[in-house]
């Protein structure tokens, strides 16, 4: 092996490893615990705090498998950026049911999402919040049974 290969060998390893390692770091950097919400969200509104600033989150509409609904979080302290619901199954995988938030006007966000049936009757689902302000991430985590 000439010389000439052995260093475009290791300029290509030291390539790889700088992906690699950028790419690792930044997925650890916006992993956060999801802490979980005893609110019962189906009864009536959550009220939650992001960087000492409140808000709610509430339902509109039936929840039923299959049937829209909407999502709704009021936040009139402007405390984030971004949302993003997700729906999950404890032991079960139910495929992606991820739902992202719309700014409505300055103090309200909305999401119309649908919750799909569980083939087996499973009914126990569990909305991960994911609350976004700049690079910071929040997860809360409320239950919910249909």
């Amino acid at each position: 092996m000439t010389e000439k290969k052995r260093h475009l060998y290791i300029i290509f390893l030291l390539l790889i490893v700088i992906i690699a390692g950028n790419y690792f770091l930044r997925e650890r950097n916006f992993q956060s615990p999801v802490e979980h919400s005893g609110c019962q969200l189906t009864i009536s509104s959550c009220d939650m705090s992001v960087s000492g600033k409140k808000i709610e989150l509430s339902i509109e509409g039936e929840v039923k498998a299959l049937q829209p609904f909407i999502l709704r979080i009021s936040d009139k302290n402007h405390a984030i950026d971004r949302a993003v619901a997700v729906f999950r199954m404890k032991g079960m995988d139910m495929g992606k049911n991820e739902y992202a938030f719309v700014n409505i006007d300055a103090q309200n966000w909305i999401a119309e999402v649908v919750i799909p049936l569980c083939t087996v009757g499973r009914r126990d689902w569990s909305i991960e919040l994911e609350l976004y302000q700049g690079d910071v991430k929040k997860k809360l985590s409320f239950d919910i049974k249909i």
